[in-house]
């Protein structure tokens, strides 16, 4: 098996491959490339939980400097997401005390309503975000400064008529978002009434959470990754819908539908395959009525573009993140990366160069692959 169909397999929820299988392939697999590949994939933690679960980690069943990598990788994931957690603890109890209504969001929900979706724990959180009411969010804004919170970002990163306030953080630098809503097409009122509709309250260290409904905590973190564009379609983002999607937990599909359509999202195609690929991660389909034809992002190939280029390329450098980007892009249906307009004209021009040789570059590749398959 290929070192990126491995690792596509072994990170299926619901153990799409037989365990013997993937165990032999973790037994005898090249994992040069596979430490960039998994960092920019954001699967450290999910990789190896998933690898102790197979009881893969001793000699013999894999390479032991690679595991050890990967041990610490995931170590470090967990010491900051329980930070986090921690924090999001303070803040819900803040916000309780001065009896500001709220509801925690992404990964903080996940984390709490963690006993029903497998694995949702296991991308990393870095931030707090939690749903208020316009006027509290500004009230509450005031209080955790007078108490110690700075601000975490400068002012221009958060627009005026943006859905949340200006990213504070406490002395540990934790980010806490306080949001009046959840993406920007979306009305203050509306997403309120929507994300409180059906909401499940649990108790834990003596601190009431309240969390939304399976179909909010699936719409919302759909929407929050496909508007990174070509960072969507890496694994990490989607986590969150395919733990869900991997348990038997109703969700209101008529309600999905219809918002496909809106501005929530920035096309009914892309987002359509973006949730293909997390039905596949989470081993089911999508409704045909949902998906109307539309393929899933191809994952297992892109995952073996993005590995020929981290063997060859170091990931950080230019070069590989033109090509990982706009390989990414193609399979996306989305144009080259645009120019940024703050630019100079030379600088302009040096970019888009840069991206038309590494969507060329990709396109080669690709007919090149489906040859060595036709074969």
């Amino acid at each position: 098996m290929q070192p990126s169909d491995l690792l596509l397999e072994t990170l299926h929820l619901r153990g799409n491959c037989v365990p013997d299988k993937l165990r032999d392939g973790w037994g005898k697999v090249d994992t040069a490339g596979m430490r960039p590949l998994i960092t920019f994939e954001g699967a450290a933690l999910w990789l190896y939980r998933r690898l102790r679960q197979l009881e893969i980690g001793g000699e013999k069943t894999i390479d032991q400097g690679f595991f050890t990598w990967l041990g610490r990788m995931a170590r470090r994931s967990i010491a900051q997401n329980e930070m986090v957690y921690q924090h999001a603890e303070e803040v819900v109890s803040l916000l309780n005390s001065a009896d500001v209504p709220n509801v925690l969001l992404k990964g903080n929900a996940l984390h709490h309503a963690t006993d029903g979706f497998p694995f949702a724990t296991a991308r990393a959180t870095n931030d707090i975000d939690v749903l208020v009411r316009e006027p509290d969010a500004r009230r509450m804004e005031r209080h955790f400064l007078e108490i110690g919170y700075e601000y975490h970002a400068p002012p221009e990163l958060t627009p005026v008529d943006h859905y949340h306030v200006r990213p504070l953080a406490n002395e540990a630098g934790v980010p806490v978002e306080l949001h009046f809503s959840t993406n920007d097409a979306l009305p203050y009122e509306a997403a309120w009434d929507r994300l409180t509709n059906g909401l499940v309250q649990i108790e834990r260290n003596g601190i009431t959470f309240q969390i939304p409904s399976a179909t909010e905590l699936f719409w919302h973190g759909t929407t929050h990754a496909v508007f990174h564009n070509a960072h969507a379609f890496r694994l990490r983002f989607f986590l969150d819908a395919a733990s869900i999607l991997a348990t038997d937990t109703p969700i209101n599909w008529d309600t999905i539908n219809s918002r496909l359509d809106s501005a929530e999202v920035p096309g009914r195609a892309r987002t359509v395959a973006w949730l293909g690929a997390a039905a596949w991660i989470a081993g089911t389909e999508l409704q045909e009525d949902i998906s109307r034809g539309i393929p899933p992002f191809p994952l297992h190939r892109i995952m073996r573009w993005r590995l020929s280029v981290l063997r060859r390329f170091h990931s950080s450098g230019r070069m590989a993140e033109k090509l990982l980007d706009e390989g990414t892009r193609c399979e996306a249906g989305m144009l080259l990366t645009p120019s940024v307009k703050s630019r100079s004209l030379p600088i302009r021009i040096r970019r888009r160069t840069a991206a038309l040789f590494a969507r060329v570059a990709y396109l080669a590749w690709r007919t090149a692959f489906e040859r060595r398959k036709d074969v």
